[in-house]
């Protein structure tokens, strides 16, 4: 979580002088906090919906209803949202209920100011988590747009995952790949590269690339590009492309949180996640690559920034469609950090938020250039392919 980054706390309590006091001392804790005080739970539910709250802390006794009372109703529009019953009913009953109704934290009220720093530390904690966990949501739900096929091999080759792009380059569910191996995508004369060359390789230089073909649920020949990388946990990450345009299929997307940087960093597009104002959340090193600007610079900048500025009125209002209808797509000329204009086809989706009610925007953006050229090599592709890359 970024130093600088402020953290807005609600905070309920029926006892205004104790609550002016929670307030003080929090922000004298931690500079970044900024406490929204109200003094029961109803000012409270119109305190988080005029602002943008990031962490309730309430009392457990106040008038009218109780704080896991007050819980359910944050709860009802905010389901992940952290919440800390801050009380001085401090009973192993009390605490018990806390934990069952899902509460992020439970502190009882002491002497002293050493609990408010306490306090201090507890926020800090869960809305450090409560961010990382926005953002992987974001990040996961980017990959719906992907236009490589995304797969996940454990260790010995068999798929544990892949989205809707892989399934249809090779005419297959998502269902009937998973739990099949690699093989199963080869022709009877082309099976040896996948043990004697892509399965050994892998995992002892970190990476694979080529062309290879593969055949089709209905017995068809797909030429693809084809890239595998390994991952710490020793899983592999496959991506494809198929040089032809495959049928269209649905299916179900699947998340594991800790491969998401991998899997878009294999991409060759260049991918940035926005929110609603149009800042770049999160990105991928194609984009750092074809940008000239470090990934940390692309994170804390807006997406107009970074295309030519005849350019920002028409992704401006490509944001707001893709946020209004759900998708849009526009040509711009990417500007690097060197002044080079780079053109570009940018595929817009919009990222709905499921467990948060947050949403985003995913940018896909594909150097044209890059992309005309192997449309003329899948063109000029032979009937016998080089399947060693």
């Amino acid at each position: 979580m970024s130093s600088q980054t402020p953290i807005r706390v609600l905070h309920v309590d029926d006892d205004p002088a104790f609550a002016d006091l929670v307030a003080i001392s929090l922000e004298r804790a931690d500079d970044r906090i900024e406490v929204v005080t109200a003094h029961d739970a109803a000012e409270g539910l119109e305190r988080l919906a005029a602002a943008d709250v990031e962490c309730v802390v309430s009392d457990f006794d106040m008038p009218g209803t109780d704080g896991l009372a007050f819980l359910d109703s944050v709860r009802e529009e905010h389901p992940s949202l952290p919440f800390i019953l801050f009380t001085g009913k401090g009973s192993e009953e009390i605490a018990s209920r806390a934990v069952s109704a899902g509460v992020t934290d439970y502190l009882q009220k002491r002497g002293g100011s050493e609990q408010y720093a306490v306090l201090a530390n507890r926020v800090r904690n869960a809305v450090a988590r409560h961010r990382a966990e926005r953002q992987a949501d974001r990040g996961f739900r980017a990959l719906e747009t992907a236009r490589e096929g995304i797969g996940i091999l454990d260790d010995d080759g068999h798929f544990t995952y892949v989205n809707e792009a892989y399934a249809n380059v090779v005419g297959y569910e998502r269902e009937e790949l998973v739990g099949e191996h690699l093989e199963l995508l080869y022709p009877p004369d082309g099976a040896e590269v996948v043990y004697e060359e892509i399965l050994p390789t892998v995992p002892t230089t970190g990476r694979w690339t080529g062309e290879t073909e593969y055949v089709c649920e209905d017995g068809e020949r797909v030429l693809v590009d084809h890239a595998l990388s390994i991952c710490e946990d020793g899983s592999i990450i496959c991506l494809v492309e198929g040089l032809a345009e495959p049928d269209e299929r649905h299916g179900r997307i699947v998340r594991d949180d800790h491969l998401f940087d991998r899997i878009v960093d294999a991409f060759e597009d260049a991918v940035f996640v926005l929110d609603e104002g149009g800042d770049v959340h999160r990105t991928n090193e194609a984009a750092a690559t074809v940008s000239g600007y470090d990934r940390a610079e692309l994170e804390a900048t807006r997406i107009y920034q970074l295309v030519h500025e005849a350019d920002w009125g028409p992704l401006e209002r490509a944001v707001e469609t893709a946020f209004g209808t759900g998708e849009a797509t526009l040509d711009v000329d990417l500007v690097t950090n060197d002044g080079v204009t780079v053109p570009h086809e940018f595929r817009l989706r919009r990222l709905d938020g499921e467990a948060n009610g947050e949403a985003g925007v995913v940018v896909v953006g594909r150097d044209v250039g890059r992309s005309r050229c192997r449309v003329a090599r899948a063109e000029g592709a032979t009937d016998t392919p080089n399947r060693g890359g």
